[in-house]
């Protein structure tokens, strides 16, 4: 199983570069491993073919440990390539920086810290975006594989990255079976498109001393800095 925040080299993709992450009962959605109360509530994927060029204006997510980081994540679909583009600022130097395209829609608001511990964590953040679709890390053939390396940021808090894929291998990892439906990664049915508009990107990972508080709470295998959800952005076509 493939770890999020989470935000991370096959043969058929580009290198990493780096300077120094429904409302209905559609059985396309794997569960998340939480209390009822804390779960999202479940997203069918729409139908849609996405072709074209989208880009996500990265925000900071509210929170006192975030920082301010900024940035874009395109990504484009064209011919029969995805390519993912990321450049990040304000980010910690010392942690890898998992990237997630999540199934959901917005952002986390000023009200996403409910527990009022000054952090949005992961499950708070998953109640706006939803569950990961779409990990990209060192691996974009398979959601499992590849996410524990993430690109690292240089002393001033930047990185960028870029890396294709063809787009039938990323779907047919998509829409193969889901194995686990405890994780945090969400599959979509094989005759169903892939839809990037309105999708949300997150950034995850802060420094190694920073100090969580005890009520952080993370989603999947994800743990303690790496899974700090910290910038946000939503895909709009361009």
């Amino acid at each position: 199983m493939k770890t999020i925040v989470g935000i991370l080299i096959g043969t058929s993709l580009l290198g990493l570069v780096s300077c120094g992450g429904n409302k209905s009962s559609s059985p396309t959605v794997s569960q998340l491993s939480k209390e009822p109360s804390t779960e999202p509530e479940k997203e069918e994927i729409i139908i849609e073919d996405d072709h074209g060029i989208f880009k996500a204006d990265l925000h900071p997510i509210a929170g006192d440990l975030v920082g301010q980081p900024t940035g874009s994540f395109t990504v484009s679909y064209i011919g029969e390539t995805l390519k993912f583009e990321a450049e990040v600022f304000g980010v910690a130097s010392d942690v890898m920086h998992f990237q997630t395209i999540h199934a959901g829609s917005a952002c986390p608001g000023d009200n996403a810290d409910v527990n009022l511990d000054g952090v949005v964590d992961g499950v708070e953040g998953t109640a706006s975006y939803g569950l990961s679709l779409i990990p990209v890390d060192f691996n974009l053939m398979t959601q499992i594989e590849g996410m524990e390396f993430g690109p690292i940021a240089n002393e001033e808090g930047y990185y960028t990255y870029r890396k294709k894929v063809p787009f039938q291998s990323l779907m047919s990892d998509l829409t193969a079976e889901d194995n686990d439906i405890e994780d945090n990664l969400v599959k979509i049915l094989p005759e169903q498109k892939l839809k990037m508009s309105d999708r949300v990107v997150v950034i995850y990972g802060v420094s190694r001393d920073t100090v969580l508080p005890a009520t952080f709470s993370s989603v999947g295998e994800m743990q303690g800095h790496e899974s700090v959800p910290v910038a946000c952005g939503r895909l709009v076509r361009q």
